[in-house]
């Protein structure tokens, strides 16, 4: 099949477009997911004998389980030369029981013979078929009473099997509907399909049908019933391994190869669907948007059209019962259900064992619990209930929103989400569950993400003030735990220092408190301002020619840093603070952090430049000279750097001598290294010849650089006599 015809199959297969318009051809294309059922049920019709009992089937699934499919590849399987000899199958539609008047009997035998007349017509036989179609018609416009008109039709429809020489296979879907609308004549119908060589019948249903059960029921073990439970998770990857086959789609299958955890997530996703599973395939291969919000409306368009009628299919308890699961989202245990639903703990059990019982509900393990929990068993059936049923404020999204970015998105695009998140100044009430769930997807490397959206969520519920108990439960619910204490401190901070702005005053309280929070001077502790950020929200409301003068300073500050360092490392450094990611320094956590979030030389650099010489952050000072010199490797000052944190910090002078050195193969011009050098090899006694020359190199590039001279007369007269 090339790739425009197993498209349109497999939109067929996604319920898109109904499965019975495919051809025989197709549907043994793209049919995948049930093959061993499949072959069970073939290999029972083969083995059947024409003067024995017939051995029925009842095929049962939930929606999307593959029942239709399945019935529609026993049907084409049953034309092939294998089995055409000796079957005639007949197809009844998932409507069948749309045509059927209540109690009246007469209408399932033209049904039936109707279904034969498709046959034939199908098979090419069009004499056959418009004959038959003279006597359904003769007998719709007939005047019998029912029963006699019942009688009637039979005779005609077993009259025509006897002229066909071949075994019908009846192929019923939703066949509990056409029970129940048939219930006073079932025994009748038991008595036509247990004959010796009466038609097979292969019958689908949704769940399991009361009337089987029953001892005294006619159907009772009428039926050998299969199962189709959910795919696992090797059967889904098989079913998309295919489906990419089918279609000639190398990439999808080079992702089935490796993508083993993704692989799994989306199984998750679909809880072992096939239509489900479909879905997704699509998504994949018909190219993600760069907005993950189109994506997942594309999904949710898609999967309506399957679980908006489960869901209205649902008795009005069972319905509230399943909302209550799918609001909670994570597991949730018998009580927690029992008190969202408001309904008695007798109710609530008997609605969840039937919603299991449907395949609707799963019962999964909670760890320190022995009795578990309920969730949604289709995960993305949570997902679209929360989209489209559920307020975002009922339940934190966050949890269905990782699984669908960690089944659809590589850790590449996942990058590509943090960062546009990562660039703004402030998370927005709309982006944090996104924010959030992209945090936990990526894991340790998502930390900074979850910072910055936690330090968003404390600036929401800080400008609450009175209000913050019922509106910050809401902004809470919007991700996955609540602010630290440093977010909320960072967020009172700011909103201080907005205050410090009064009403008319020509600054604006977002300006100022952005302005002095991305000073540098203006961390805490203050080494050369003697005054911090700290101290001028404690000030409180300032004066115009105060705010004013701190923003002229703080400018003359900024373009101090500008001047000697890389506007871009500042940038980077200033939105660090601005985020609450740098709030004193001294503190070695957010430093280290920092250090590790640098990409580049000019960030390497700066953040040297702002640890340099303090007290306490010695190996975060190593570390960041270190970067530095790995990010420019041809950097002059970056080693000459290096060699003076190991010397004057370290101590470590054997490693200060090959930076220095190495710092001079790059430019044996700098007179700074020289000068170091001769330091460095002054502590050693078989080295003071050595230290001479150094100095003198030195002052041969610069005659006035005094410390040189210094240093050349200490090593003369102290070490050289």
């Amino acid at each position: 099949m090339n790739q425009v015809a197993g498209a349109a199959a497999i939109r067929h297969l996604a319920g898109k477009h109904n499965v019975s318009k495919l051809s025989d051809a197709e549907i043994i294309d793209i049919f995948f997911a049930r093959q061993q059922v499949f072959a069970d049920i073939m290999a029972d019709l083969a083995s059947a004998h024409d003067d024995a009992a017939p051995q029925h089937h009842l095929i049962i699934g939930q929606r999307g389980m593959g029942k239709t499919s399945l019935l529609r590849r026993v049907e084409a399987e049953l034309r092939t030369d294998g089995y055409r000899a000796r079957f005639l199958p007949l197809a009844f539609p998932e409507e069948q029981y749309m045509r059927i008047r209540v109690n009246c009997l007469s209408d399932f035998w033209l049904n039936c013979m109707d279904a034969l007349a498709n046959a034939w017509q199908r098979e090419g036989d069009d004499a056959k078929a418009k004959q038959l179609d003279v006597i359904i018609r003769g007998f719709m416009n007939s005047k019998l009473a029912e029963a006699d008109l019942a009688t009637a039709c039979k005779s005609a429809f077993d009259q025509a099997i006897l002229e066909s020489t071949r075994r019908p296979v009846l192929l019923l879907d939703n066949f509990p509907r056409v029970m129940e609308r048939l219930k006073n004549h079932d025994w009748a119908l038991r008595a036509w399909l247990q004959a010796p060589s009466a038609p097979l019948l292969v019958a689908a249903s949704i769940a399991f049908p009361s009337g089987l059960e029953d001892y005294a029921a006619a159907f009772y073990d009428s039926f050998k019933s299969c199962y189709l439970n959910r795919l696992n998770a090797s059967e889904v990857i098989e079913v998309l391994r295919l489906l990419a086959q089918q279609e000639n789609r190398p990439t999808v299958l080079a992702q089935l190869d490796h993508a083993t955890p993704r692989l799994r997530a989306l199984h998750a996703l679909t809880g072992g669907n096939p239509r489900t599973v479909i879905y997704l395939y699509q998504l994949l291969t018909g190219g993600l948007s760069p907005q993950v919000e189109i994506d997942l409306k594309r999904l949710m368009d898609d999967v309506n059209a399957v679980y908006e009628p489960k869901l209205e299919s649902m008795a009005e308890q069972a319905r509230t019962v399943f909302a209550a699961v799918a609001l909670i989202w994570r597991p949730a245990q018998l009580k927690g259900i029992q008190q969202a639903t408001q309904l008695t703990a007798g109710v609530v059990s008997g609605q969840l064992a039937r919603l299991e019982e449907l395949g609707l509900i799963e019962r999964v393990e909670i760890f320190g619990s022995k009795r578990g929990g309920f969730q949604v068993a289709e995960r993305l059936f949570n997902i679209w209930y929360l989209d489209r049923i559920g307020s975002r404020r009922d339940s934190a999204p966050v949890e269905s929103l990782a699984l669908f970015l960690e089944a659809f998105y590589t850790p590449d695009r996942l990058r590509d989400i943090a960062s546009g998140l990562l660039k703004s100044d402030r998370i927005g009430e709309d982006d944090l569950p996104l924010a959030f769930a992209t945090a936990r997807v990526m894991g340790a490397p998502g930390g900074e993400l979850r910072g910055h959206a936690q330090t968003s969520q404390a600036r929401m519920i800080a400008g609450l003030g009175k209000k913050m108990s019922k509106e910050a439960n809401k902004i809470l619910k919007l991700g996955d735990v609540p602010p630290e204490p440093k977010h909320y401190e960072f967020a009172e901070l700011e909103l201080a220092l907005e205050k410090c702005v009064p009403e008319g005053s020509s600054v604006l309280p977002g300006q100022f408190a952005k302005a002095v929070l991305g000073c540098i001077h203006l961390l805490p502790p203050s080494y050369s301002w003697k005054i911090d950020r700290n101290d001028i929200a404690q000030a409180g409301c300032l004066e115009e020619d105060d705010l004013t003068g701190w923003l002229k300073s703080i400018t003359r500050n900024d373009a101090d840093w500008l001047n000697s360092s890389d506007a871009e490392a500042v940038a980077w450094l200033k939105q660090r603070m601005l985020r609450g990611f740098l709030t004193r320094r001294d503190n070695v956590q957010e430093w280290g952090a920092t250090l590790e979030a640098v990409s580049t030389a000019g960030q390497a650099k700066l953040c040297f430049k702002v640890v340099r010489d303090r007290d306490g952050l010695l190996e975060l000072e190593e570390k960041a000279v270190q970067q530095w010199v790995g990010l420019a490797p041809d950097d002059a000052m970056a080693k000459f750097n290096l060699g003076y944190v190991l010397q004057v910090r370290l101590a470590r002078y054997a490693e200060a001598e090959l930076a220095y050195r190495a710092a001079l193969q790059i430019d044996p011009k700098l007179g700074w290294a020289w000068n170091n050098l001769g330091n460095v090899l002054k502590n050693n006694s078989d080295k003071f010849i050595e230290a001479e020359q150094a100095y003198r190199t030195a002052l041969e590039i610069d005659p006035k650089y005094a410390d040189a001279w210094h240093n050349l007369g200490s090593v003369l007269a102290h070490n050289l006599g």
